[in-house]
């Protein structure tokens, strides 16, 4: 399949030189014929841009409907959507799965099996950093006890 803008940019050589008035004094056209070719000229430049620009649009949608059909496996309970607050260790701003990237600290609606993989890329993100500052693991498993104010008294 031949690029739209192949044929409004030509194969790559540089164009004749333009030619004196000597030369167009000799051209075998009358002017109502250039102006003919010239009109048919602009007619291709526009078609040209027009099925390119087309044809950018069509890849961009293919994209985003394959990128769409990739968020979903056919079972029912992992396409169940999920809420994700994306929690990145320190070294990280971003998560990126399946080329859609997901950013610290704001909340997505995901696939459940797509939070299953940025689960385990935050895990093992901050297990990372775990071992980058020098921790051991116990001090990484153990659940961290922050005291929950309330109003309501427990019986």
């Amino acid at each position: 399949m031949s690029d739209p803008k192949d044929e409004l940019f030509g194969d790559g050589t540089p164009a004749d030189e333009p030619r004196d008035e000597a030369e167009e004094s000799l051209s075998i056209l009358s002017d109502k014929e250039i102006s003919e070719a010239k009109r048919v000229a602009r007619e291709r430049v526009q078609k040209a841009l027009h099925d390119a620009e087309k044809e950018r649009i069509i890849r961009e949608e293919m994209e985003a409907l394959r990128r769409e059909e990739g968020k979903r496996t056919g079972k029912v309970d992992l396409d169940e959507a999920v809420k994700v607050t994306i929690d990145c260790a320190e070294f990280a701003d971003r998560l990126r799965v399946n080329g859609q990237e997901y950013f610290h600290g704001y909340t997505y609606d995901v696939p459940r099996h797509v939070y299953d993989t940025m689960r385990d890329i935050m895990y093992r993100g901050h297990l990372h950093q775990s071992n980058l500052d020098g921790k051991d693991l116990a001090n990484f498993y153990r659940r961290k006890n922050e005291p929950v104010l309330s109003d309501k008294v427990a019986s």
